[in-house]
């Protein structure tokens, strides 16, 4: 990985406190009396701290569950994707019934008929400042929508098939297409007209890609199908590639100090390697979103609230 970019490391716990018990343990050998009680020392505190790890592994504050208001029971409302907008205000995608919808935090709900607007195949949904986004695949289009869901604009994209995109922190909005393989920046390719990640470079090393979020450093995490995770740096270089721990992870996310990843039966790999069950849901993991330190996990019947700060960014 470049310069100035921040590793994935992955710590294990027992292994380095076995070598400084070990390492405690040589240096009384001579004894036989300390030899018995040293032995003894490290097989309780490996025993404890194994236990301390498994309890904190299992635990993750969760602050319960929210059903969709009945309301949207009239309208078939089938959720696909999340994202969480200024002031916790949630926005939802439903592809299949061509439906864009906000609820607050206290349960207000506006539903907006993407129909109406001539969007026929929305298949993926961003929020920054102002405007919300909803990205259009029959056409390669983009529209803009307000806060409110009033559609402002449309934008025309220079890629054919577009599939999903995200946006970063200064409102850069990266739009990636498996059709003709590579990411796009701010509605455009280079000035020669490529892409700004062009992944026709990698056909035998990044297969299709199913989700990509970028970090606050501006790092493009791509996570492709085979369940392995590439990096790209700010600039669009490739900087490593590595494969998650848990099975068939689905989304990746940047969890405070290094890339995190889920999979759609709960299971949360921690930034620094750990395994976490989150035993939130029967229901398969639809799409995740998060926002001051607050996962939303999107399911058929509702999202739940994990807050992840301290737990797995250690």
């Amino acid at each position: 990985m470049s310069s100035g970019e921040p590793q994935m490391k992955i710590f294990d716990f027992e292994e380095r406190l076995a070598a400084f018990v070990n390492l405690l343990f040589r240096r009384k050998k001579s004894n036989k009396l300390l030899f018995l009680k040293w032995t003894n020392f490290k097989l309780f505190i490996l025993v404890a701290g194994l236990s301390f790890r498994i309890a904190s592994s299992q635990t993750l504050p969760v602050n319960g569950f929210h059903v969709f208001p009945s309301e949207l029971d009239a309208w078939g409302f089938s959720p696909n994707c999340v994202v969480v907008g200024v002031n916790h205000h949630l926005y939802f995608l439903d592809s299949i019934n061509k439906l864009a919808v906000s609820i607050t935090p206290d349960n207000n709900t506006h539903v907006a008929e993407l129909s109406q607007d001539g969007l026929y195949d929305p298949v993926d949904i961003v929020q920054y400042g102002l405007s919300v986004w909803i990205l259009n695949r029959m056409d390669n289009k983009l529209f803009e929508y307000d806060l409110k869901l009033n559609l402002i604009r449309t934008h025309e994209l220079q890629l054919s098939y577009p599939e999903k995109m995200t946006v970063d922190s200064n409102g850069n909005i990266y739009v990636i297409s498996n059709q003709i393989p590579g990411v796009w920046k701010n509605l455009q390719g280079n000035k020669d007209g490529f892409p700004f990640i062009d992944l026709e470079l990698f056909v035998d090393t990044i297969s299709d890609i199913v989700d990509m979020k970028v970090s606050p450093s501006h790092q493009i995490a791509l996570l492709d199908e085979d369940g392995r995770i590439h990096i790209f740096n700010r600039i669009g270089k490739y900087a490593a590639s590595n494969l998650p721990k848990i099975s068939n992870p689905s989304f990746v996310f940047w969890g405070k100090n290094g890339w995190a990843f889920l999979n759609n039966i709960g299971e949360l790999q921690t930034t620094t390697g750990k395994i976490i069950h989150l035993n939130i849901s029967d229901e398969p993991i639809l799409d995740i979103t998060i926002r001051n330190n607050t996962l939303f996990i999107l399911t058929s019947e509702g999202w739940w609230n994990v807050h992840y700060k301290l737990s797995i960014s250690n």
